[in-house]
């Protein structure tokens, strides 16, 4: 084998000679830059190894695709269920992302922000798979408003993919449910005698 070898980012992949000792076709996944290719020959018992001069070479960016799904816990089982419209303020609620190339080849890599409308709320860097989760609610760092919001996810781009951002979605969240209740200290108490009471608020 031929191992292909950048001055930026080192081994970037691998082709086989054929049994003339030659190569020829195309290669995928090449990072996105401006760099210098070689090809590094690892010898075998009749030949040395060897280094190509280097090429220049420049990858433009691919475009980049962003979506993600919506899940919320369900309060039975426990798990992961997909979101459906019914949401509690500071429930648990989970965005799970995924980006990729238009060509379906190579996988970003970088991070992506969650936003709300415009804004900003939450961030999160991208798996090996070109995936990412991102939690809300609870004890999360960020619980989506009360009322009616317009999700989407930005992807930032890397050297090989261009940034990009998914299309908006809506998650509506409801006031959460909450219980009061009174306690009274005794229940048979004289006439024109102070009479304790105790309240409780709970979320």
């Amino acid at each position: 084998n031929v191992a292909l070898v950048t001055d930026k980012y080192g081994d970037v992949g691998n082709v086989t000679l054929d049994a003339t000792g030659n190569f020829s076709g195309p290669v995928a996944n090449l990072p996105g830059g401006t760099y210098n290719l070689s090809a590094r020959y690892g010898g075998d018992g009749n030949f040395s190894s060897s280094v190509s001069a280097p090429i220049s070479l420049t990858v433009t960016e691919e475009a980049s695709a962003v979506t993600f799904h919506m899940d919320v816990l369900d309060q039975t089982t426990i798990a992961p269920v997909p979101y459906t419209g019914t949401l509690q303020y500071q429930y648990p609620f989970y965005v799970n992302v995924t980006v990729a190339g238009k060509s379906g080849q190579g996988l970003p890599t970088g991070t992506v922000n969650l936003l709300n409308g415009s804004s900003v709320v939450m961030s999160a860097p991208l798996t090996s798979s070109g995936t990412a989760f991102i939690s809300t609610g609870a004890s999360a760092a960020y619980s989506f408003p009360v009322g009616t919001s317009s999700l989407s996810v930005q992807y930032l781009g890397d050297n090989s993919f261009s940034p990009g951002t998914s299309a908006a979605q809506q998650v509506t969240v409801q006031k959460e449910q909450d219980s009061t209740s009174v306690g009274i200290g005794f229940y048979q108490v004289p006439a024109g005698q102070p009479v304790s009471f105790t309240a409780s608020f709970a979320p």
